[in-house]
């Protein structure tokens, strides 16, 4: 009876393990699995920006809209355009064209940032 209460406690220790959000790596699961619960969500990722936490986030924002886009149908055209002066200072625009009178209503589910790697991955979801 003592070794089929252990046996029972460490299945059922297992079992609970099993059944968190994250993956094995502490990532989120919509990273990998972005249409969830039912919602059509896109999810872009960006690798540390020269120009910052802002441009990072920016891009990771641009590429979660064109994947999101992308499974409902719609063409989209993203661009990035950074200028830079003689004096080292410029700035960057981001522009989205949308081929088709459609329109992607979407907001940020969530947002996570890889401490290990610096990529921000940002979680889009229609609505």
């Amino acid at each position: 009876m003592k070794y089929f209460f252990s046996f029972f406690t460490i299945i059922l220790l297992m079992s609970a393990c099993t059944s968190t959000p994250n993956t094995a790596s502490g990532e989120p699961a919509w990273i990998y699995n972005p249409n969830k619960d039912g919602k059509v969500g896109g999810v872009g990722m960006c690798m540390e920006h020269f120009k910052g936490i802002q441009m990072q986030r920016i891009v990771a924002i641009q590429r979660a809209q064109s994947e999101l886009a992308s499974q409902l149908g719609v063409n989209v055209k993203d661009m990035v355009v950074c200028d830079q002066n003689s004096r080292g200072k410029g700035g960057c625009e981001a522009h989205t064209q949308v081929s088709t009178d459609n329109k992607v209503q979407a907001q940020i589910e969530e947002i996570y940032k890889d401490r290990r790697t610096g990529a921000l991955y940002v979680w889009m979801v229609q609505y």
